[in-house]
């Protein structure tokens, strides 16, 4: 084989590459992009901005205090059903 031949062969094989390297590019930017990016926002700061951030300072904290609160108000009724079972034989 002589020096023209090589490169074409050469040429053929790095093109051959190329396009391998271009389909799975895409491929991966295609179908993973979604997934690699959503994690990777996530490790960007951004000062609280996202709204995972907001739901973690805001929405949370606001939950368990009403979870506390419901608790709270179930003790409540519980103590009244007691005092209204009280109130009922005592009727009776």
């Amino acid at each position: 084989m002589n020096a023209a031949e090589w490169a074409t062969t050469l040429s053929g094989f790095i093109a051959a590459a190329a396009a391998v390297g271009a389909g799975v590019h895409w491929v991966l930017k295609r179908y993973m992009r979604v997934h690699v990016e959503d994690y990777l926002v996530e490790l960007k700061p951004n000062g609280g901005a996202s709204i995972h951030d907001k739901i973690t300072k805001e929405v949370i904290p606001m939950l368990k205090e009403l979870r506390t609160e419901q608790i709270a108000i179930g003790e409540k009724v519980a103590k009244l059903e007691g005092r209204f079972e009280q109130h009922v034989e005592e009727g009776d």
